[in-house]
């Protein structure tokens, strides 16, 4: 994928084609946005363009050698995962990983750390990273992908430039939809509980039983203001576990809906999200948060 191909706000990818195209790059970047706003994709754009060899304006191309071995596995990209059986990304993962950095590129240029969840990052795994982004290596270029850059340590925020991704409006969520091959009653539906969310409306599009699940979600956020049964509405969605990401994200796309509105409720949710995904990451049961956070809608 290139730079143009990307679906997003023109000064976004203008502004990351002419860093990232030239090499002129800080040593850290955090993108930042709601789910499914491409946060991924375009980390790997800009990275890739850091190996193209071909014209700065035309970085990255897709055809040369450089291009070539990013799409290959280019030994000179690490990435920063969350570990198998695991809810939080250790310190021992970073540790590995800065003892990686230490060594001298395998290419000799530039070197490229991806991290694609970085609100999972725990704080002693924060905290170790952050010694590196205070002194970093030579040549090395740090992209760390989340939801909220309140996630993270501002000490963690101060040592990059933060980049934000705004959900996509709801027509051109559609006509995206629709040139995929969705009807366009269906993409109707499926742009409004998306909430500007490309990523999420292709899922939609793939698997129907999510976009039931939104619904579901949706429902009870609107139950918890003004029916008092918190058990009985969290009960409704409990059975969804597998899927508690989701559920979190459609609460966060909510509060995020509410904040285009200028409504101040919307801060206090995507606070309140943040806080029940810390709860899951500390095995907190799944039962017990989604209480925990309809009891708080139920007071907004």
């Amino acid at each position: 994928m290139r730079f143009e191909e990307f679906i997003a706000r023109p000064a976004l990818i203008e502004h990351l084609r002419s860093t990232f195209g030239s090499g002129r790059v800080n040593h850290a970047y955090i993108f930042t946005g709601p789910e499914g706003t491409g946060k991924k994709t375009m980390a790997r754009i800009c990275a890739q363009a850091l190996f193209c060899q071909d014209e700065p304006g035309r970085r990255p191309c897709g055809k040369c050698a450089g291009c070539r071995q990013f799409q290959e596995g280019h030994p000179d990209v690490y990435t920063l995962d969350l570990p198998e059986k695991k809810t939080q990304i250790p310190v021992d993962s970073v540790r590995d990983l800065l003892d990686m950095l230490s060594d001298r590129p395998f290419s000799g240029g530039m070197r490229v750390v991806l991290c694609d969840r970085a609100e999972l990052l725990n704080e002693s795994g924060q905290n170790a990273l952050l010694k590196t982004l205070e002194e970093p290596p030579e040549n090395t270029v740090f992209i760390l992908c989340v939801t909220s850059a309140n996630a993270l340590l501002p000490t963690v925020v101060s040592r990059a430039q933060t980049v934000r991704f705004s959900p996509l409006d709801n027509n051109t969520l559609k006509e995206e939809l629709v040139k995929r091959g969705a009807d366009s009653s269906d993409a109707d539906i499926i742009a409004k509980y998306s909430v500007g969310s490309l990523g999420r409306a292709l899922n939609f599009m793939d698997d129907k039983k999510l976009l039931n699940l939104a619904e579901s979600v949706c429902d009870a956020y609107s139950s918890a203001g003004k029916d008092k049964d918190i058990a009985k509405i969290a009960t409704s969605v409990k059975a969804n576990k597998e899927n508690a990401s989701e559920v979190l994200t459609y609460v966060e796309a909510e509060g995020r809906s509410l904040l285009l509105k200028r409504k101040e409720e919307g801060a206090f949710l995507l606070e309140s999200v943040i806080q029940a995904r810390k709860m899951m990451q500390s095995n907190v049961t799944w039962q017990y948060v989604l209480e925990w956070l309809y009891m708080r809608i139920a007071g907004m």
